[in-house]
């Protein structure tokens, strides 16, 4: 997801003539590089976050030095000899990025044919469980015997047990027709329950992909909902109704237990696997996309306000600015980890 991020950055840095020095996967010391002269990729020592780094350093640290108001002198290719809009496509083309692989990734789940173990519609009465044996079955009282197999209630087809449970769920006390391979029944439930359960038999069923166009639709609605779902997490961090670990912990155990959630979902079977190795992935690289869009200094989000601010006022912000807001990207970021690793 990382690489995925930096490539958005990469590429819309080339198309907006930023020459690119370095893409880095990690960061501490260069373990290992390669790549042409003009970009060199390289992968560091620690496996935690990335960067690319855009031609522009000298700029500003010859402005400084020369005491000049603004980075009046560009080299060609400097991230500051282009216009903010262009700057903002480059810091936006990282979380795009990430949004982008999200839609993929819940596109090619929702296109996919679904496989789940369930239980048959065939049911037992709870007066015939020892765990609920105290519960009085209307179904039993209406003539239902355990082992009989539900095939339709009120005239709709009943498939297995879900079916059963969901369409039984929306009532507390409406008798109902349950029609079994043995008759026909009229049960009212008796404190608000029908008295069935399960039998315990169950099959494997088979769900059909949905076509391109309706995954695609699907997965953008997925998308959005994770998407305001973050936001709101934020929120509530924000106003103090929630701890930081409560606000991250579900994306960051999903990263870090990246490798045993999908052996776990390959234990049950390969199509399992598939689909949650899709579904993992395309949560953590939105959330990803998502918290690089907040407006704090170091992060893409924060950069956008920057050029942002240079559009609104028309005129590029001071080099001494520039250098204060990355002095505190900086102590932000060594201010921030230390206490991250701490909460989580």
């Amino acid at each position: 997801m990382i690489l995925i991020h930096e490539f958005g950055h990469f590429l819309s840095a080339k198309l907006c003539k930023i020459k690119v020095e370095s893409v880095s996967f990690g960061i501490g010391p260069v373990i290992h590089s390669f790549g042409k002269k003009n970009t060199k990729f390289e992968l560091r020592a620690i496996p935690f976050g990335g960067s690319t780094k855009m031609l522009g350093k000298d700029d500003l640290k010859m402005a400084l030095e020369k005491k000049t108001k603004y980075i009046e002198h560009c080299e060609e290719g400097s991230i500051y000899s282009v216009s903010p809009i262009k700057r903002i496509i480059v810091y936006f083309a990282g979380p795009f990025a990430n949004y982008i692989f999200t839609i993929f990734c819940f596109t090619l789940l929702s296109c996919l044919t679904s496989i789940s173990t369930v239980y048959t519609s065939k049911i037992r009465l709870t007066t015939d469980s020892s765990n609920y044996s105290t519960v009085v079955s209307a179904a039993e009282k209406a003539g239902i015997s355990s082992g009989e197999i539900i095939t339709s209630i009120d005239g709709n087809i009943m498939n297995d047990w879900s079916d059963i449970q969901n369409y039984l769920s929306k009532f507390d006390n409406k008798t109902v027709t349950i029609t079994t391979d043995t008759g026909i029944y009229e049960v009212t439930p008796i404190n608000g329950l029908y008295g069935l359960l399960p039998y315990g038999e169950t099959y494997q069923k088979k769900k059909a992909g949905k076509n391109i166009l309706l995954s695609l639709y699907l997965a953008l609605g997925e998308s959005i909902d994770e998407t305001a779902s973050f936001i709101s997490s934020i929120k509530s961090l924000i106003l103090g109704r929630k701890k930081v670990s409560e606000t991250f912990n579900g994306t960051l155990s999903a990263s870090l237990t990246l490798g045993e959630t999908i052996e776990t979902g390959f234990s049950v079977d390969f199509n399992t696997g598939i689909r949650t190795v899709l579904y993992v992935l395309g949560s953590v690289s939105l959330s990803l996309g998502v918290a690089n869009l907040l407006p704090v200094t170091i992060l893409d989000g924060g950069l956008i306000v920057t050029g942002l601010i240079e559009l609104l006022i028309g005129k590029p912000l001071k080099a001494k600015t520039y250098m204060a807001l990355q002095i505190l990207g900086l102590l932000t970021m060594f201010i921030l980890i230390p206490i991250l690793i701490k909460l989580f």
